[in-house]
């Protein structure tokens, strides 16, 4: 591997070059792949990686005295935010030790959860956290997934509650929302403190939600609605005039997952099958007759 500081070639895989002593790899912030200093986004997971000041010939240890320039990839993207109902009375009511104890609980659960489907936390931001289904990891169905997450971690919220009532009295009960659209992906800060965040409406709008649920519940948006329909059962809320907005906001509760068959019908409606029709048909009544019990898919062509 060449060097971009004194060009000098170095063996393959190595990490510091072995004239001049400078780096010759970071890691990807977002999954830690060692990338090449040169590199702008990540092989991996496609994460904007900045520039260099190394690279372009800055200061001997590679560090900007400066902030870089921003670097955005335009993304769509599902955020989830979660926020732990009455955080700052709870805050008053223990002390020190057992909030710590109980908000890295609170954390463990959220992270678990997310990482289950294939989420990203992108913040914690004390009592809140900020998810990201869709990067750095792409999905077709990162929707479907993100709605999965929530409705994991409100039950994990549940058995922690029940494990900690033996020793406990304090319960954890988290609101949470959920909208999908556009957001630009890009750094902000610099040197250590810098991250990578979702910048646009999608993530404002997915903090305002769970403002408009109740603790325990998760409330989606109507485009997060349209793409998971027919997987979840939900409810409307009322619409909610926010700060800023001009139009009320339509918003849905999740209640929990829908019937395999009227899963099964959401996915088949996706793709349609030409010269099968009667086929699909019955495999739909078969797989009906699997949830309710009263039969079993025999085979599958």
């Amino acid at each position: 591997m060449r060097c971009t500081s004194c060009q000098h070639e170095n063996p393959t895989g190595a990490s510091f070059c072995e004239h001049c002593g400078l780096p010759l790899r970071r890691p990807c912030r977002a999954c830690g792949k060692p990338t090449s200093l040169v590199a702008r986004y990540c092989s991996q997971c496609g994460a904007p990686l900045g520039a260099s000041r190394h690279a372009t010939g800055g200061d001997h240890l590679g560090v900007s005295s400066s902030p870089e320039p921003l670097e955005g990839e335009r993304r769509q993207l599902t955020v989830m935010f979660c926020d732990l109902e009455g955080f700052t009375d709870l805050s008053l009511r223990v002390d020190a030790e057992e909030l710590k104890e109980l908000l890295a609980d609170y954390q463990e659960a959220c992270s678990r959860a997310i990482r289950r489907f294939d989420g990203h936390v992108a913040q914690y931001l004390g009592d809140g956290v900020l998810a990201y289904f869709g990067f750095p990891q792409a999905h077709e169905d990162g929707a479907e997934r993100a709605v999965h997450a929530a409705l994991a971690l409100q039950a994990d919220l549940v058995v922690l509650n029940e494990r900690r009532a033996e020793t406990r009295t304090e319960r954890l009960a988290a609101r949470i929302g959920i909208h999908t659209g556009p957001v630009l992906v890009s750094q902000i800060g610099e040197g250590p403190h810098q991250v990578t965040l979702a910048l646009g409406e999608t993530s404002n709008l997915a903090s305002r939600l769970q403002s408009m649920t109740q603790p325990g519940t998760v409330a989606i948006s109507q485009t997060t609605l349209r793409l998971v329909a027919g997987h979840f059962v939900t409810r409307p809320l009322e619409a909610s005039s926010l700060r800023g907005r001009d139009e009320p906001i339509a918003a849905h509760v999740v209640l929990r997952r829908a019937r395999v068959g009227a899963r099964f019908r959401a996915a088949a409606s996706l793709t349609p099958l030409q010269g099968r029709v009667n086929e699909l048909a019955q495999f739909r009544t078969q797989w009906d007759a699997v949830a309710e019990g009263r039969g079993r898919v025999v085979a599958v062509r």
